[in-house]
């Protein structure tokens, strides 16, 4: 069992990794089109700076930075729930005894579940209806 979580951890950093590496990529792609027009006069070959002349922002790129950026965070949050180290404020958690940390762990992960389970019919809503859905 061991052996599993620890593959699936590898493989969930190198895709956490991997989208780290395309955001980073767009983003250096969104700066270069943004302003590769403007510095057409540091251009010294004609048909590369008429080339650099026609470039037009890319519209695109900041949704999918936006949305890998989403992603990237739930992945990245697998892994470090699993080795704890995310942050909590447990002093008043660690004050109770141990039966009553379970009970207390156990009432938590309830409460999440149904708020999480609450938001996720408004939060399908929202995500069809946002403008980030001109990608479609």
């Amino acid at each position: 069992m061991d052996k599993l979580l620890t593959r699936i951890t590898r493989i969930n950093e190198a895709i956490a990794a991997i989208i780290l590496a395309v955001i980073f990529i767009t983003f250096i792609l969104q700066v270069f089109m943004r302003y590769a027009a403007k510095m057409v006069w540091l251009m010294p070959f004609p048909p590369i700076a008429d080339w650099m002349a026609d470039l037009e922002p890319l519209r695109w790129s900041v949704y999918l930075i936006s949305l890998l950026w989403v992603w990237l965070i739930f992945f990245s949050c697998a892994f470090i729930v699993r080795d704890k180290d995310h942050v909590v404020f447990d002093i008043l958690f660690n004050a109770i005894p141990v039966g009553g940390r379970k009970i207390l762990g156990i009432l938590g992960a309830i409460i999440m579940i149904v708020f999480m389970t609450y938001s996720l019919l408004p939060t399908y809503e929202a995500l069809w209806e946002s403008r980030l859905m001109n990608l479609k």
